[in-house]
C-alpha cells in the first residue's frame, strides 16, 4: 500500500510481537514492503501510478546532488528533512536499483553517523531514529558490510536512548501530545526494523504498542485530536507508518480502533471552504505542521482505503491540490 510522507516531493507507499524468544531477522527490505514485492511496485510505478513516480523522479533530479545540514546537530527540522530524504531515495533505490540513488543516501546516512546524539533522550531523537530505520531498511543491501555494521550500531545507540526517554524526558507520558506519538511511534517502527538482530528489539516493539493502544483509548471513539488538525497531522504521519509496519508483521491491528475509524472524519468537521481549517490549540489555518507535518493527503487516503470512506477520500482529493 502506497502513501506520501515526504517533503518536497512526497509519494511513498504508504508488532507487536508477543513472542517468547527471539524472532526470526527481518528481510531487508521488509518495514514497508519485501522483495517479492518489488515486481508489482514497480509495475504500478509504470502504470496507474506513474504520475507520482515521475515526481518522485523529477524531485530527485533537483536534490541529488545536495549536501546535508552541517552540522546535523539536534535541530528537530534538520531530522526530519534527512528522514524525508533518506526514503525518498531510499524508495528510487528499491524501485529502479540505480547506483546514484543509493550514493545520495548514503551521503545522508553518513550525516547521522556523524551526529553525536542526546543522551537524554529527547524527542528529537525519535526522528533521528526514524531515519536511521528508513535507510538501514531501504538500502540494506547496497551497503558495504562495515558501513552497514556502523549503521546498525548507530540505530541501536540512538534507539536505546530515545526508549531510555520514553521513561525520563519531558515528553514521557504525554500521551495527547504530538511530541510523545512521534517518539514513541519511530521507535517502535525501528524496533520492528531491528527483529532479530537487536536483543532488546522485541520489548521496545512491545512498549510502543502498549503506549499508543493507552493514548488512543485516552482520546475516546471520535476520532478528535486536542491540539487540532495541524499537529494531528505531525502525530499520524510516524503513526500510520508504525501501525502498517506493526499489523505487516502480523501483529497488533490499530486499524480496528474506532478512534482511528473517525479520525479523518473528525478532521473533515475542522474543514472550512477555501481548504482551510479552524485554527484551534496548538494548530495553523493551513492544518499542517512543521515539516513531516506539511502534507496530509497521503494520510487521507490511507484511512479511506482502509476504511472505505469516501468522506475521507474527497477530503484527500482537494487536500492533494493544496499540498502539490
Amino acid at each position: 500500500m502506497l502513501t506520501g510522507i515526504f517533503k518536497i516531493s512526497r509519494i511513498a507507499f504508504p508488532l507487536l510481537l508477543s513472542f517468547a524468544v527471539a524472532s526470526p531477522a527481518l528481510e531487508h527490505p521488509g518495514l514497508y514492503f519485501s522483495k517479492s514485492d518489488l515486481p508489482g511496485l514497480r509495475k504500478q510505478a509504470r502504470g496507474a501510478k506513474a504520475p507520482q513516480f515521475e515526481q518522485l523522479v523529477h524531485w530527485a533530479a533537483a536534490h541529488l546532488t545536495e549536501n546535508p545540514p552541517s552540522p546535523m546537530g539536534l535541530e528537530e527540522r534538520n531530522h526530519e528533512s534527512c528522514f524525508s530524504v533518506l526514503t525518498n531515495f531510499g524508495l528510487l533505490y528499491q524501485l529502479t536499483g540505480e547506483d546514484k540513488y543509493l550514493k545520495a543516501g548514503k551521503r545522508w546516512l553518513q550525516a547521522l553517523l556523524d551526529t553525536p546524539p542526546d543522551t537524554s533522550g529527547d524527542f528529537v531523537m525519535g526522528t533521528f531514529t526514524g531515519a536511521l530505520a528508513n535507510g538501514y531498511d531501504l538500502f540494506y543491501e547496497g551497503l558495504d558490510t562495515a558501513f552497514r555494521s556502523r549503521l546498525k550500531d548507530k540505530l541501536i545507540e540512538v534507539l536505546e536512548l530515545t526508549n531510555h526517554g520514553a521513561a525520563t524526558c519531558w515528553w514521557s507520558g504525554l500521551y495527547t501530545h504530538h511530541d510523545f506519538w512521534i517518539p514513541t511511534a519511530f521507535m517502535g517502527l525501528a524496533a520492528l526494523c531491528l527483529k532479530g538482530e537487536y536483543a532488546g528489539a522485541d520489548s521496545i516493539a512491545r512498549f510502543s504498542e502498549a503506549e499508543l493502544r493507552r493514548a488512543m483509548g485516552l482520546l475516546g471513539d471520535q476520532g478528535y485530536w486536542p491540539e487540532g488538525v495541524a499537529d494531528w497531522v505531525y502525530g499520524m504521519l510516524p503513526a500510520l507508518l508504525f501501525f502498517d509496519s506493526l499489523k505487516r508483521s502480523g501483529g497488533y491491528d490499530f486499524y480496528e480502533n474506532e478512534w482511528l475509524r473517525n479520525t479523518a472524519r473528525a478532521r473533515l468537521m475542522h474543514w472550512l471552504p477555501g481548504d482551510r481549517f479552524m485554527n484551534i490549540g496548538d494548530s495553523y489555518p493551513s492544518g499542517r505542521y512543521g515539516v513531516l507535518g506539511s502534507v496530509s493527503a497521503h494520510l487521507l487516503m490511507r484511512l479511506a482505503s482502509r476504511y472505505r470512506d469516501p468522506y475521507a477520500q474527497w477530503l484527500a482529493l482537494r487536500e492533494a491540490v493544496v499540498d502539490s
